[in-house]
């Protein structure tokens, strides 16, 4: 990703909100990281939902594409998850940065890297 494109907008225009998330609960933010002017070159999703009465609480979804990345946090408060949320953006910012590009020189080494990075974000954010 070009980091000058690289930008947070909202998913499919903000038609997801209200809508059932991928937790199964109604969206209240959804936003993809890439280029507004290409929606086909995004690298990432980042999704806020409210839980219903069977599955109470607040998730947060964060999804780098290109199968890198799919990791759900539950929250119990609106205020905790949408904190949560901004402290995902920068995170996910820098992961998608570090996806290794076809032309790399070392894409062994770079994806390595970038599992290594996955793993410390799903770990610090549990």
């Amino acid at each position: 990703m070009d980091d000058e494109a690289g930008s947070w907008y909202s998913y499919e225009g903000g038609d997801t909100i209200n809508d059932l998330g991928p937790e199964g609960g109604y969206v209240l933010r959804d936003e993809e990281l890439g280029d507004p002017e290409d929606l086909e070159d995004a690298d990432a999703r980042l999704t806020l939902e409210q839980g219903r009465a069977d599955n109470p609480g607040y998730f947060l979804t964060a999804n780098l594409y290109g199968g890198w990345m799919y990791h759900v946090v539950k929250r119990s408060t609106e205020a905790e998850a949408a904190t949560l949320y901004e402290a995902f953006k920068p995170e996910l910012v820098n992961l998608a940065a570090q996806i290794p590009m076809d032309d790399d020189r070392d894409v062994p080494r770079k994806v390595q890297l970038l599992l290594e990075a996955v793993a410390a974000f799903e770990q610090r954010f549990d």
